[in-house]
């Protein structure tokens, strides 16, 4: 393409070749007349050649013009120069060599011809057109006006392999401004609650509390009033907002400042309010937006609060969420659940507990639990537990005959599960981390136990969801209900320790996201003969690990200030936990802020993510499909390089950054 505009370039400035030829034979004539006759007689050859060349493709352009202008269906006989819309004709290189008076006044030059069509409309893109495609259709925007342009392609008579393009210009500014319009005022619907307001209440001394509740009422109505919105109270804690989307976009560019506003009222109270919101726009009707704007609050309460959700008919965007998830202080959920899970559990044959895929010691110690709560309810479980790392096999191996066939493959869960199996999924609500996603699809009969915070790819289809990111894990929320299901669990010391282990595990040794139920939890797992000690060798690792894990540590680098990175490969069987304990470890150097290593696993590359709180790796992990925590997260990366997943971690980190 590149050398026929070059060879066409090339023609069209042959007049000024014969132009340098003619300068050459004057000045050759004051020295020797006989070569400059020479020269004279070359030059003359060739204007004729160029004047019989460039005739004949004028006079085909011409008639392919009078042709179009023939077929043009205008109720009556008219030529292109009357057409009442702007037309050009130009050759496949962009390059005009005929318009209208209309087409001349839009671009605002007279004279248009030989010169390239980019010279006066930057935007427009040639290489959209194919000679392949007789039939051209595309819309532009030029200096604050909207046209569709339309047209063809076609082979010119008398002039082989030429090809013009034949567009018009149909300004449909009012119609694009009409539809912009539209779009801008689209109604949006947006549910609101205020997450913590029994428990900030609780700590605000009765003089305040109508202070307090007063901010934040004056903070929403002031908000609504900013964005030219509607809203409305009504329960205590809950408010209904109607607003345009533009004032959704500003909302966008302002990172729900709200968030932060509400965040900051201290006028007596000891904790925080915090807010939730969820928005939902893009529905048919405003009944669509406000179950939109329902399931986007439920999402957002059960990532921790305080964040703003937009969900729309296709995914859900997040904003927000720097508050560490508040413990909740009443049992009774805890306690329907488990009366709602001994009825299922009654009125079921077949039951299995599975959890996330390369399982951890959480899930394992969540199974073991609901495991001896159906045991003690008369009926039969079994685990499917299939990838899982070096500390759930040591206490799988610990558990004895007891245990011996509770433990099964994908393959016999297939053989099993039907509509009417209960299907119990801990320490997960990812459909795509379960161990077997056909379990999922084909019980009608599943509970859902999970700690995580909540994700877009949730598992919908769930009888009961016991989902609470406040916990410190999936074992601390089993230990409670197992409690309700029965007077006397009968725990064995081995199980006890499993549940014991899997909270020890997700806490770090008991030092994140530990609130009084997590110790009153704990405290029950002691009174059933958990041995500390026994929980402190089961995560002990053997000296090849440790040098691996102190390699990892030795070959990361500090970015963007406070943030560590270390990328490694898959060198021992057990190297999950090494590079979960790596990234641990890493974030005990100082200004470190978090740590994330990078493992190339053979198969997927794994991220491993820790933070003290101030930096949420959920976030930053979510861009890659990844998720868990404001302070622990992790991911898994099929299909791509780790140099490729470190470029994309490098990304996500600058783009939350940009938005703190």
């Amino acid at each position: 393409m590149k050398k026929r505009s070059t060879f066409k370039s090339i023609i069209l400035n042959v007049s000024y070749y014969i132009w340098v030829i003619y300068t050459f034979a004057a000045v050759t004539l004051l020295y020797d007349y006989r070569i400059a006759l020479a020269e004279f007689a070359i030059a003359i050859a060739l204007t004729v050649a160029y004047l019989k060349v460039h005739i004949t493709r004028r006079s085909a352009i011409a008639d392919y013009v009078k042709s179009l202008g023939h077929s043009a269906v205008l109720g009556k006989s008219d030529t292109m120069e009357n057409f009442p819309l702007p037309v050009v004709v130009m050759q496949t290189d962009g390059t005009i060599v005929w318009c209208n008076s209309l087409f001349n006044n839009m671009i605002g030059e007279k004279h248009l011809s030989e010169v390239p069509i980019s010279d006066f409309v930057p935007d427009f893109d040639i290489d959209l057109f194919s000679k392949d495609d007789t039939k051209v259709s595309y819309d532009l925007e030029h200096n604050g006006r909207y046209y569709h342009i339309f047209g063809n392609i076609a082979k010119v008579r008398h002039v082989p392999g030429e090809h013009l393009i034949a567009l018009y210009w149909d300004d449909r500014t009012s119609y694009e401004q009409i539809k912009r319009r539209y779009f801008r005022e689209k109604p949006a619907c947006a549910a609101i609650i205020i997450d913590n307001y029994e428990d900030v209440m609780q700590d605000t001394s009765n003089a305040d509390k109508p202070k307090v509740a007063a901010a934040i009422e004056e903070k929403l109505e002031a908000f609504g009033r900013e964005n030219n919105a509607i809203v409305r109270k009504y329960e205590k804690d809950r408010y209904i907002m109607f607003v345009q989307k533009q004032y959704i976009d500003k909302m966008i560019d302002k990172n729900f400042d709200i968030l932060n506003s509400v965040r900051e009222i201290s006028l007596g109270n000891k904790m925080a309010p915090t807010l939730s919101i969820g928005i939902g726009i893009g529905g048919e009707t405003l009944d669509k937006n406000e179950a939109l704007s329902l399931s986007a609050l439920d999402m957002a309460l059960g990532r921790g609060g305080d964040q703003a959700i937009i969900k729309d008919e296709e995914q859900y965007y997040f904003y927000g969420g720097k508050s560490v998830e508040v413990e909740k202080r009443t049992k009774v959920k805890s306690r329907v659940v488990a009366f709602a899970i001994r009825e299922l559990i009654a009125n079921s044959d077949d039951i299995i507990i599975m959890g996330h895929r390369n399982a951890d010691i959480d899930v394992l110690g969540a199974a073991i639990g609901l495991h001896r709560a159906i045991t003690n309810c008369g009926k039969q479980s079994k685990i499917l537990m299939e990838t899982y790392n070096e500390t759930v096999a040591r206490m799988i191996s610990k558990l004895g005959p007891d245990y011996s066939d509770v433990f099964i493959k994908r393959g016999a869960a297939n053989e099993i599960v039907d509509k009417n199996t209960l299907v119990f999924v801990v320490d997960t609500h990812k459909f795509s981390l379960v161990e077997e996603e056909n379990l999922v699809r084909v019980s009608e009969k599943i509970v859902l136990i999970d700690h995580h915070r909540r994700s877009a790819d949730f598992i919908d289809n769930a009888v009961i969801v016991y989902h609470e990111p406040y916990a410190s894990s999936t074992c601390e929320l089993i230990t409670e209900v197992i409690q309700y299901m029965d007077a006397d669990p009968k725990l064995s010391k081995l199980e006890a320790q499993a549940l014991y282990a899997g909270i020890y595990l997700d806490t770090k040794n008991f030092t994140f996201k530990t609130g009084v139920r997590t110790f009153e939890a704990v405290s029950y797992l002691r009174r059933a003969g958990v041995n500390t000690a026994d929980i402190k060798k089961l995560f002990s690792m053997n000296y090849d690990g440790v040098m691996k894990k102190m390699a990892i540590m030795g070959n990361a680098h500090i970015v963007e200030g406070s943030y560590i990175i270390s990328v490694c490969d898959k060198s021992d069987d057990d190297m999950q936990t090494i590079v979960a304990q790596a990234a641990d470890d890493m974030l005990n150097i100082t200004s470190v802020t978090a740590s994330f290593v990078v493992c190339d696993m053979g198969d997927h590359v794994a991220i491993s993510a820790r933070s003290f709180g101030d930096v949420n790796v959920q976030f930053i992990l979510e861009k890659l499909g990844g998720g868990g925590h404001m302070n622990i997260a992790g991911a898994q990366i099929r299909g791509k390089s780790k140099a490729d997943v470190y470029n994309d971690l490098l990304t996500a980190i600058n783009e939350y950054k940009a938005n703190l």
